[in-house]
């Protein structure tokens, strides 16, 4: 999930008291740019909440373990307080703070981000391994999808529920 310039801010805005920002810091917030991406793909929320109810799809990423360091790990306060004051005077690492909480009803996301200072910046640091479609991503979209990735070396899946369970099953996509 990407949000371009001001769409990001609403979305991290909900997180800070923005009572404890200075008038440049909003306008920060306003401009980021944030990548959200999620250490999990068998979790049936996530399918649909972000891949809408198993009609979207799933990119599996690698990182080079040395540009870890750009991913910020989300945080999910168990009393559920906002951060206030003390913030970084750098942009970047204000924004990387101000991009790190989320209620805690959201931890079942285990969710990271990448952010950038402005929004409507490309991030090509993970490199695709996987994809994974939907129970009910329609077959024009998956045509699509396989035609931008454009890698014959990747296998993409399906992913569906077991009849008897909850649980998720991935298998080759024909």
């Amino acid at each position: 999930m990407y949000s371009g310039p001001g769409g990001s801010g609403g979305m991290v805005q909900g997180s800070i008291m923005e009572s404890s920002l200075s008038t440049n810091q909003i306008r920060w917030v306003d401009e980021m740019g944030v990548y959200c991406l999620c250490r999990e793909k068998d979790n049936p929320l996530l399918w649909g909440h972000y891949a809408d109810h198993f009609r979207g799809f799933c990119l599996e990423y690698t990182f080079d373990e040395a540009k870890s360091d750009e991913l910020v790990k989300v945080v999910y306060p168990k009393d559920n307080r906002r951060p206030t004051g003390n913030w970084p005077e750098d942009r970047l690492e204000f924004i990387k703070q101000v991009a790190r909480y989320k209620a805690n009803g959201w931890d079942y996301e285990y969710e990271n981000r990448v952010v950038f200072e402005t929004g409507g910046q490309y991030y090509e640091r993970p490199a695709i391994t996987g994809i994974i479609f939907g129970t009910f991503c329609k077959p024009w979209h998956k045509k699509l999808i396989n035609r931008l990735i454009d890698d014959p070396g990747l296998r993409p899946e399906r992913v569906y529920c077991k009849p008897d369970s909850f649980d998720l099953v991935f298998e080759e996509d024909s």
